[in-house]
């Protein structure tokens, strides 16, 4: 099923997920979220407004599995803003697959260098982070 997931950091995000109903408490659905770490649960009400069908609301969600260096995507930064990035590298760890993102993108043209000297337009390499690909911190970029 689709479940609305909010994540707190500066601000409260939420995003649709892909979900799984790992137990039912009740009228709650306690679920885990596909592609996160099988510890990262939610609790549903079950007629709530934060669930649906799935795929009504993550449709296309199977680009997340296929990421790869190079792929230019939106990325959610620790203060909630949105940056044009680019996938650095992509693994999978304990089964989760892993993008290693920057908040830059590479262009011939652009204004600042990074150590290898390709140029850029973004912001250096001291802000890359690991997101799980199914994150709702990442986006697909779209023109």
């Amino acid at each position: 099923m689709d479940v609305l997931k909010e994540e707190i950091e500066a601000k409260r995000i939420e995003g649709w997920v892909v979900a799984t109903i790992k137990k039912v408490v009740g009228e709650r659905l306690v679920c885990t979220f596909d592609g996160m770490p099988e510890e990262d649960t939610t609790e549903y009400e079950r007629e709530g407004t934060k669930i649906c069908p799935l795929g009504s609301r993550t449709k296309g969600w199977e680009w997340r599995s296929a990421l790869k260096p190079g792929d230019i995507i939106d990325v959610l930064d620790t203060q909630a803003k949105w940056f044009l990035g680019t996938v650095l590298e992509a693994k999978v760890e304990n089964g989760i697959k892993k993008i290693l993102a920057c908040f830059r993108v590479y262009l011939p043209n652009g204004s600042k260098s990074d150590k290898e000297g390709k140029a850029y337009e973004g912001w250096s390499d001291s802000y890359d982070a690991w997101f799980p690909a199914h994150s709702i911190k990442i986006q697909p970029y779209v023109l």
